[in-house]
Order: C-alpha cells, then sequence, then structure tokens
C-alpha cells in the first residue's frame, strides 16, 4: 500500500511538471538604422525539466547580417557542450544551434538559450523567426512551440522615423539648411558631408514613398 501511495504521489508530481515549453525570439525595441549593432535574444520558458535543446533560425538578409551567436544563461552553473551554429548571411539563416548539458543535470523556469549579434545592412523589416526546434529531457523531446519577433531598420531618408519619407522629412532637411558640423552630426546631413545642402533635399525627393 505504502509502495502505492509512492508511486502516486511521484506521478503527480510528473503530471504537475509536464506542460509547453516555449522559445521566443525577443527583438529589443528602438529607432535602429543601417550600421546600428544589435543584439537579439532567444527566451525559454518552460514548467518541464530541459537537458537540451536545438534550433535554426532565418532574417532577412537584406536587412540584418548576423555575425556571433552566444550560449545564454538558461544552463548557468552547467558544464555544457554548446554549438553556436553555422551563420550563413547569404542565406539569411542560422543553423545547427543547439546546447545540451553534460553529465546529471536539467533546469526549469524562464532564461536565455543564446543572444545573436546582428548588424543592421539595410532597411525595412526583418522577421525573426525559428524553425526546426527541439526541447529534450533526460530521455526524450518534450512539448514545445515558439514565437517570432520583427525589427525594423529606418532609412537615412525617413527623418521623423514614421517608416515613410515625404514632405515632413523634406522641411526637417529645409530647417537646418546650410547648416555644418561633424560629418554625419545630424540625421538631416543624409549623405554626411559635414553640410546640410540641396544634396540632401535631392536624396528626400529621390527616395519617396514609403519602403
Amino acid at each position: 500500500m505504502a509502495a502505492a501511495v509512492v508511486v502516486g504521489v511521484l506521478l503527480m508530481a510528473t503530471q504537475a511538471q509536464a506542460g509547453i515549453t516555449t522559445l521566443s525570439v525577443d527583438a529589443p525595441a528602438g529607432e535602429y538604422h543601417q550600421g546600428d549593432l544589435i543584439t537579439i535574444s532567444i527566451a525559454c520558458d518552460t514548467t518541464d525539466y530541459v537537458k537540451a535543446w536545438e534550433c535554426k533560425l532565418n532574417f532577412n538578409n537584406n536587412v540584418l547580417n548576423a555575425t556571433q551567436v552566444n550560449e545564454g544563461n538558461l544552463f548557468s552553473g552547467y558544464q555544457t557542450f554548446f554549438n553556436e551554429g553555422i551563420i550563413n548571411n547569404t542565406q539569411g539563416n542560422i543553423i545547427n544551434m543547439y546546447n545540451v548539458i553534460l553529465g546529471q543535470g536539467n533546469v526549469t523556469g524562464s532564461g536565455t538559450i543564446v543572444n545573436i549579434n546582428f548588424q543592421a545592412i539595410g532597411y525595412g523589416l526583418s522577421e525573426i523567426s525559428l524553425y526546426d526546434i527541439g526541447v529534450t529531457n533526460e530521455t526524450m523531446y518534450i512539448p514545445s512551440t515558439f514565437t517570432t519577433d520583427s525589427i525594423f531598420i529606418y532609412s537615412p531618408y525617413d527623418i521623423n522615423c514614421d517608416q515613410v519619407v515625404n514632405l515632413q522629412d523634406l522641411v526637417l532637411v529645409a530647417l537646418h539648411y546650410d547648416e555644418t558640423g561633424a560629418p554625419g552630426w545630424i540625421p538631416e546631413d543624409i549623405n554626411n558631408d559635414g553640410r546640410v545642402s540641396v544634396i540632401d533635399l535631392v536624396l528626400i525627393v529621390l527616395h519617396w514613398g514609403s519602403y
């Protein structure tokens, strides 16, 4: 009878712990432009026992280039076998990212699995999405899902960062007309030559409209 009670307690504990594990892309909010460096995290939130994970990631390679993948803090305190994956900026993906706790041990709760450094090389919207994800406990894959996120890189011609190049941007350049400073000193110095001039007005007109 005592053995049956112990088994029943263990079964209830296992059922209470089981649940859906979610991997979430977390892109930082802010106004970003070409040349900016951006770190995007992938978080894990679980009520299960996690021993290892694997995933791949897509991004818009006309907008972003990946530069480095770093291990997150989910398995902090454990010795791990971490693979940063293979970055392919031509295809716009990172494949074969994975991590596993060596020896005994697992984790539950929340943390980051990786932090990925990107550089903005263009402008527009880049969705950042996961695929081929897998999360395991000590013996098997566990139920898991994922969420995506996106980041917007603003055009240098969109002075007020409203995602359209129009009269408002032209007026902003005109208000600073003939002012000088170090190259790139203000957004209205679009061509970064140290002077707000008619060239900057022409660049606004040439890139008129949404993007």
